[in-house]
């Protein structure tokens, strides 16, 4: 319906009420007075199979924004091309971009800034992952669509619980982390995608470590393209910007690896090892010290949160939920200590930053808080899906919990 306010949307078919009255004639654009009347009533299908965009994102719009990524981009450089060949745009030439694609393709280009942009950059890395993984065709033609439509589910999530992930409420974390279960039956129901296209787009929060959602599933449970799938947007999410270094993915890989399959773990490393950019300096030395030294009393706090959530939680369901958390939470501090940063005391003077330049140094502080900051939010986020079911009282000790994982410093 936003849509429609900024280009001509047309109705595909004859649009029905549930009850058998016509609404809206196919052919007929939609006005400010028929929106209304649409979201006003129960339709026997679906708007999104009902309505087209006039002229909507097509499949030469997403090829334009591909090529353009991949000339901006560095880190596509090893994945997308070869011998200067921006192998990639065959694959998405051959995306079925038909009405329903088109009007959803087109609402996301709509959603906000960089919406189908991301979508096209994760579904550049995911295939140039899977290539060096030497995947089938059906993998590699899985990939290029639900690459595209990953995200599709976010557009039925309220705008004001994308607009503020930094202060959700348990309810509004359940309210998001549904958008896979939802992309996926809205592919279900365009014909000529497939059921693995679904399916990729179902599992591409899983973990291979079991720690995803929304069904936690590990291993073997997820199909190959919702592996790699998984690990392209988590990927794609660690490079901000072209101008960006990749010392950001190269620290999250080394972090944590548990979370993402061996395979692709290894086809990541393997394209992060041929690059050789300059690491971005986002603060000086001494910010650096005094960033680690704010991140281990971070650490600390979390760990006294937990240790009185332990003392206020009696049944057994959230306090086999506390175990879990605080065990991930654990694993988590380890990896901060394997960086050889968690041992970081007060009276280290800058020298401490052993390594080949300063600004390497420096980068790499950097590069490992926002690395641990984002792994906090992603445990916030599971504590969330999973306390919902329990008691009040027993919800609001989680809620203090997620509120210290995600507090702004």
């Amino acid at each position: 319906m936003s849509l429609a306010e900024h280009e001509a949307v047309v109705a595909s078919e004859d649009i029905y009420s549930e009850s058998g009255i016509k609404l809206l004639a196919k052919g007929k654009p939609l006005s400010p007075v028929l929106r209304e009347r649409l979201l006003l009533q129960r339709l026997r299908r679906p708007l999104e199979a009902c309505l087209a965009p006039a002229q909507g994102v097509a499949a030469t719009d997403i090829g334009q924004i591909a090529h353009e990524l991949i000339e901006s981009w560095p880190i596509l450089a090893p994945l997308c091309l070869d011998e200067g060949r921006p192998w990639p745009l065959s694959w998405l030439a051959q995306v079925p971009v038909n009405q329903v694609t088109a009007l959803l393709l087109s609402v996301s280009a709509r959603a906000g800034a960089g919406v189908l942009r991301h979508a096209v950059l994760v579904t550049l890395v995911a295939l140039g992952l899977a290539r060096r993984m030497q995947a089938s065709p059906e993998v590699m033609r899985t990939l290029a669509i639900a690459g595209l439509l990953h995200d599709v589910g976010e557009l039925y999530v309220a705008p004001e619980v994308l607009s503020s992930r930094a202060d959700l409420s348990l309810d509004d974390w359940r309210a998001l982390a549904v958008h896979p279960l939802t992309g996926a039956k809205v592919i279900e129901g365009i014909a000529g995608l497939g059921a693995p296209v679904a399916l990729a787009v179902l599992q591409h929060h899983e973990r291979h470590d079991g720690t995803g959602y929304p069904r936690r599933l590990a291993g073997a449970a997820m199909s190959p393209a919702a592996k790699i799938l998984a690990t392209a947007e988590a990927m794609a999410g660690l490079i901000p910007g072209p101008e960006e270094s990749s010392l950001r993915a190269s620290v999250a890989f080394k972090v944590i690896t548990s979370d993402h399959a061996p395979a692709v773990v290894a086809a990541v490393r393997s394209v992060l090892n041929e690059m050789s950019d300059a690491p971005d300096v986002e603060m000086t030395p001494l910010e650096a010290v005094v960033e680690i030294h704010r991140l281990i009393a971070y650490i600390g706090d979390v760990f006294m949160v937990i240790e009185l959530a332990g003392e206020r939680l009696a049944t057994p369901g959230a306090q086999a939920l506390l175990g879990d958390i605080e065990a991930r939470f654990t694993e988590l501090h380890r990896a901060f200590s394997r960086t050889g940063l968690g041992g970081v005391t007060a009276g280290y003077e800058v020298s401490w930053l052993d390594y080949e330049s300063p600004d390497e140094g420096v980068a790499e502080v950097a590069a490992v808080a926002r690395e641990i900051r984002w792994r906090l939010r992603e445990l916030a986020r599971d504590i969330a899906l999973r306390a919902s079911s329990l008691a009040d009282d027993e919800r609001t000790v989680f809620s203090t919990l997620i509120g210290t994982l995600t507090r702004r410093r």
